[in-house]
């Protein structure tokens, strides 16, 4: 089984999962000790990519569809 490693894209500050060997190759990819590469079943986990709170916010916002209205439902 390959040893996993989760790392962070110093460009990006993505973090994700890859192998030691391609951790260890890679310019740009600083390894992050304390987190766990793996989930409990030896899979890697999914990517965490970065945002900011404005970003995130304006997401939810636009994608939410609903629109507040002051008048009540008759």
């Amino acid at each position: 089984m390959p040893d996993y490693v989760r790392v962070k894209q110093v460009e990006t500050g993505h973090e994700f999962t890859v192998t030691r060997a391609l951790a260890e190759q890679e310019d740009g990819l600083h390894i992050i000790a304390n987190k766990t590469a793996v989930d409990m079943g030896g899979d890697p986990l999914p990517p965490k990519y970065k945002t900011t709170v404005a970003q995130a916010a304006e997401g939810k916002k636009a994608g939410s569809g609903h629109k507040a209205t002051n008048e009540k439902e008759s």
